[in-house]
């Protein structure tokens, strides 16, 4: 995977995204406990026998996947899951956005992050390390205002001789 260039961009979008997750995770966790409550409750014994079994039809009916092995018979649990559905349908499109617009940031941002990485993979390989970094920046910004421009970066890459083409 290290050749594909391409896939640490998408795995960088998952990275950004993954900090927002575990919130909406647990709060999805907490509906899909509550509407499991409320089937148990709502669903006679012989439809719903246990709670593992109201978790089972939450949870084929909030992934939108129904198998149609089990299904509410009472009014109830008819609307229960009907609300349940729709409710968890929406809420999906909260994570589903912000994976969206991380990966859209990322690929905004793909030149440079795909910049980074081959510099850094060139550095280590020339046997640089991330003390190294500061240093050896600051040697070639040749008007010290601590910032690379185009032709120093380009210099550098030259007389380091890093292997890095014009694309």
């Amino acid at each position: 995977l290290r050749r594909f260039q391409k896939f640490h961009l998408l795995t960088k979008a998952f990275r950004l995204a993954f900090e927002a997750l575990p919130v909406l995770m647990t709060i999805y966790s907490i509906l899909w406990l509550m509407f499991t409550a409320l089937i148990y409750a709502c669903e006679p014994r012989d439809n719903v026998r246990s709670m593992g079994v109201a978790m089972w039809l939450c949870m084929v009916s909030m992934t939108t996947i129904g198998y149609g092995d089990l299904t509410p018979v009472t009014e109830g649990g008819k609307a229960i899951v009907a609300v349940f559905v729709i409710l968890t349908s929406l809420y999906l499109a909260i994570p589903l956005g912000i994976l969206g617009a991380c990966f859209s940031r990322v690929w905004d941002d793909r030149d440079r992050i795909l910049l980074v990485e081959c510099m850094r993979s060139r550095l280590k390989q020339s046997g640089f390390s991330a003390f190294d970094i500061p240093d050896l920046f600051d040697t070639f910004d040749m008007n010290k205002d601590t910032a690379l421009h185009y032709m120093e970066f380009h210099k550098m890459v030259h007389v380091l001789q890093l292997g890095l083409t014009q694309q």
